[in-house]
């Protein structure tokens, strides 16, 4: 195998108020759709319709994905 150098495009977010930059951080991505896959105990802690409000504030639809058991 060839050496290579790889950069991802996405950035890490870390910080207070970060979670509420969702839909900023994902119209930067140039996002218009994206999957929300999120385990029962993360929709139970309201955490996806959170990320879900934020990510359609910023005109981006948000189709979640959860119903599915432990590994």
């Amino acid at each position: 195998m060839e050496p290579f150098d790889l950069q991802l495009r996405s950035p890490v977010v870390f910080g207070e108020g970060s979670f509420a930059r969702l839909g900023e951080l994902a119209r930067w991505l140039s996002f218009s759709r994206t999957l929300i896959v999120a385990d029962p105990g993360v929709v139970a802690l309201g955490l996806v319709e959170q990320a879900s409000a934020f990510l359609e504030q910023a005109g981006i639809q948000a189709y979640r994905f959860h119903e599915f058991g432990a590994n």
